[in-house]
């Protein structure tokens, strides 16, 4: 039944494709003779004719919502799926502080900088938290005789990569094991790659399977736990609301129309090109966007995931190898394509060769740099936009709440070749025309 109902899907849909393919060959010729920047500072790398195979799973679990289960095994690891990461992040910390602390005051030793929600829920459900450090370019942890003292003084320890880089956990997890202490990863901004799964020897481990994540079930999220403590989250989020059919239908034709406002270049093309006329700027209509389609819940999230979203992350499971192939092969090119100097002052976290499993282009400002480049981007009609995936820990050291405010989204640079050179070309005229003293290191 599912077969038939994504043939016949993908029938519709297939004169639409078509058009929209003719479209952007003419788009692209534009923008490549201008050089013009077209793109918006996020990305669904799911093709029109996947959301098919989604809707089919919809339609064909009409007769129930509620999942009989949230258990799965997926290439030797124990998973529970989720509602969304941080459904899964604070069920995790609710059966912590019933299970693991029996009522006792939480003590949570953890990184700076994370997710928006993963920062109030762990202020919110915790009792201590103690910040560690990260060097200087926010690419590894510091662990010295100090670190050694916090763990061995904290109950939970919570870790979120960042900038598509694992960090190097190996040092931490020693001092874990030997302390016997309880490790949670955020991988979210990380990888989802198969060798990431046993290098992090996490106690939970947390991936997202969002509309602009990797594998894309366009929604939900799983986590892979390899401590007896957590199988209870599956009775857990049992317990919560399910997800109606209605909600599950809403947010595939949502994520469909994001997709086509996100990934069609004649579309945004023609929106830079009118949005002057009515006296928007295309960091307004950018922030407008994003406000009213986040992608998730900002409130209400403890909801148990229905049948359709547990199957459609089943399907989507092992699908992500491709899209970070291409996250790698689009940031390589764009590192190596930039000026060292420009490298070295607007992704200080990155080397030029490295891996980078990252559907954003984040990029780090000088100091000061905020208003002078919100309104380059302006001028030159460049969908820039402030920070939108990292916040500090309220108690984190000032150089980390500084760095938050230098956080900036660009177009992402996981386009086609072709928009990579037009992303370079802007960045190299910002910094020409910068008058704001740039650090050298």
């Amino acid at each position: 039944m599912e077969t038939i109902v994504c043939i016949v899907v993908n029938a519709l849909i297939f004169p639409f494709t078509v058009i929209a393919y003719f479209c952007d060959v003419f788009s692209n010729q534009i923008i490549q003779s201008t050089r013009q920047v077209v793109g918006v500072p996020s990305t669904i790398s799911i093709e029109v004719t996947d959301f098919a195979a989604h809707f089919a799973i919809w339609l064909c679990s009409l007769h129930t919502s509620r999942p009989a289960s949230l258990l799965h095994t997926y290439d030797g690891h124990n998973m529970i799926f989720g509602y969304s990461c941080r459904a899964l992040f604070e069920t995790a910390m609710v059966v912590l502080k019933r299970d693991l602390c029996n009522g006792k005051p939480v003590r949570i030793l953890t990184t700076p900088v994370h997710h928006k929600s993963l920062v109030l829920i762990m202020e919110r459900l915790t009792d201590s938290i103690e910040i560690l450090t990260l060097d200087e370019r926010n690419r590894s942890i510091n662990v010295d005789e100090a670190t050694e003292e916090a763990v061995k003084n904290c109950d939970i320890i919570v870790i979120t990569h960042m900038f598509g880089r694992n960090f190097d956990l190996s040092k931490l997890i020693e001092l874990k094991k030997k302390h016997n202490k309880i490790l949670i990863v955020d991988s979210v901004m990380g990888g989802a790659r198969r060798e990431t799964y046993a290098v992090t020897d996490a106690d939970l481990d947390i991936y997202s399977t969002g509309q602009d994540k990797r594998p894309i079930a366009i929604g939900g999220g799983y986590c892979i736990y390899r401590h007896k403590i957590f199988a209870a989250m599956e009775a857990e989020i049992m317990s919560y609301a399910v997800v109606t059919r209605w909600e599950r239908l809403q947010k595939l034709a949502n994520t469909l129309l994001l997709r086509q406002v996100y990934n069609n270049k004649s579309l945004v093309l023609f929106l830079l090109t009118v949005a002057p006329m009515f006296g928007l700027t295309t960091t307004e209509i950018v922030a407008d966007v994003r406000k009213n389609n986040p992608g998730f819940d900002h409130n209400g999230y403890l909801r148990c995931p229905s049948e359709a979203l547990c199957r459609s992350m089943k399907l989507e499971l092992g699908n992500e190898k491709p899209m970070e192939d291409r996250f790698i092969h689009c940031w390589r090119l764009f590192l190596e394509s930039l000026p060292e100097p420009l490298r070295r002052a607007y992704y200080p976290q990155y080397e030029a060769s490295e891996p980078v499993i990252l559907p954003y282009n984040q990029i780090i400002l000088p100091p000061g740099h905020k208003e002078q480049f919100l309104a380059f981007c302006d001028k030159h009609r460049i969908c820039g936009a402030t920070n939108q995936n990292y916040m500090m820990m309220t108690n984190s050291a000032p150089q980390y709440h500084e760095f938050i405010g230098r956080v900036h989204n660009l177009p992402t640079a996981i386009g086609s070749d072709d928009d990579i050179p037009c992303l370079v070309e802007a960045l190299v005229q910002y910094m020409a025309e910068d008058t704001v003293t740039v650090p050298q290191k």
